[in-house]
């Protein structure tokens, strides 16, 4: 059975659990915390990777040869935009961690593993 069969059987009484606290379990889960944190701004290569898009819109501003100021402007929110998301897809690139859709998974099927051996020795006694 597949990971993502597993996922998709799992009882509605741990869905609704699931859904009530995931945001606990995931904050919880130290491999969560500190790929979530990851995509902090902690270094001068994260401020330099994030301040290109503005340089580049800036740039582009300024070189484009286009006659209308507000077509211009646009132009360059589109490049500031392209770069940004190119910078994005770069630092997620160069992140040591994994995924953070990944690590959800797995914390849930972990938080699904134990929660039914607690529900299974609840409905025994």
């Amino acid at each position: 059975m597949s990971h993502s069969q597993k996922t998709n059987n799992m009882p509605p009484a741990f869905t609704e659990y699931w859904n009530t606290h995931r945001e606990r379990l995931l904050r919880e889960d130290p491999e969560y915390s500190e790929a979530l944190n990851s995509y902090a701004m902690k270094s001068g290569a994260d401020w330099l990777l994030f301040g290109i898009p503005v340089v580049a819109g800036i740039v582009a501003m300024q070189m484009l040869p286009v006659q209308h100021e507000l077509l211009r402007f646009g132009l360059s929110v589109v490049v500031t935009i392209i770069a940004f998301a190119i910078s994005v897809y770069i630092k997620s690139v160069t992140s040591p961690h994994r995924p953070l859709s990944d690590i959800e998974k797995d914390v849930r099927e972990r938080v699904y593993l134990k929660w039914k051996t607690t529900n299974i020795k609840s409905n025994q006694k």
